[in-house]
């Protein structure tokens, strides 16, 4: 996917230098134009917190601007869903003591998880029903009927000849919490934005609950799961191969990510440059709002 490739390449570049030239504050680049024009630029050098043997965090609350919280979320990883609970629980607690109006959700870097935990989050910021999907799509071969242990024996029992189940999705009610944010939510997007966290997008726009901004995520947002995995028989190479499609809850798949309401084109330049044009866009509209 040339999002993917485009993302890889904005994301790593700050790191290619440090790892072929060294640690620098700051590198003095000549790059060439699509016209032919050269130019220099000078670029910021990664810090402590980006080299490689730190690992960005999952999840990190901060406050950019009077009565603005912002929280960046990185993953909702299966693995450390208790602790994301907890972390959300006292984020939102926080927010709701120092009573901010304004919650921006950054998503940019998220590569996505499980969609329970995706629904958690979701469920401080609404008390409207939901769901993650208009409807589920279901299709199994015999190879996945075979070796597929994950598949639950009533679904497969469903699906008769045609190996084909299509489920319609019912809404459901936001979990209860004392700390519900009732104010502005803004939610950044981009081409970082996978898997669930592409489905947590595709709920906010398409149950109208906040203003999403940045780019087009780079998942998705009829998007595909439930992989299952083949070991080819001469090469020994494994694959996977979805087997349930997730239908956005508007309905429709038009082969496309999640669009931004508010689109604002990254210079790529300027991000390694450490210019957060995004966050930049969204504090504005909040100011002028």
């Amino acid at each position: 996917m040339e999002s993917d490739r485009i993302a890889r390449i904005e994301d790593d570049f700050s790191m290619w230098l440090w790892a072929n030239y060294g640690k620098q504050n700051f590198y003095l680049t000549e790059f060439r134009m699509g016209s032919g024009e050269e130019k220099l630029m000078i670029i910021k050098g990664i810090n402590e917190e980006q080299a490689p043997e730190k690992k960005e965090r999952d999840y990190c609350l901060s406050y950019p601007d009077e009565n603005v919280a912002l929280l960046k979320v990185n993953g909702f990883s299966s693995e450390n869903g208790k602790k994301f609970k907890i972390f959300m629980e006292n984020s939102f607690k926080e927010i709701n003591i120092k009573k901010c109006e304004n919650l921006i959700i950054d998503i940019r870097n998220n590569g996505g998880g499980t969609t329970a935990l995706v629904s958690y989050l979701y469920g401080f910021i609404t008390d409207k029903p939901y769901s993650e999907a208009k409807e589920t799509r279901l299709k199994l071969s015999e190879y996945v009927l075979e070796h597929g242990e994950f598949l639950k024996l009533s679904k497969i029992a469903k699906l008769g000849d045609t190996r084909i189940l299509i489920e319609q999705s019912q809404l459901k009610k936001p979990h209860e919490n004392q700390y519900k944010f009732d104010g502005c939510t803004y939610v950044l997007i981009g081409k970082g934005t996978y898997s669930a966290a592409v489905a947590f997008a595709a709920m906010v726009k398409d149950f109208s609950t906040g203003i999403l901004v940045g780019e087009e995520t780079g998942g998705y947002a009829s998007h595909t799961g439930n992989a299952g995995e083949i070991e080819l028989p001469y090469s020994g190479l494994t694959l996977k191969v979805a087997t349930v499609q997730n239908i956005r809850p508007a309905g429709y798949n038009d082969g496309r990510g999640v669009i931004p309401y508010v689109k604002v084109k990254v210079d790529p330049l300027k991000l390694v440059q450490g210019q957060d044009q995004v966050l930049e866009t969204v504090i504005e509209m909040i100011k002028n709002r």
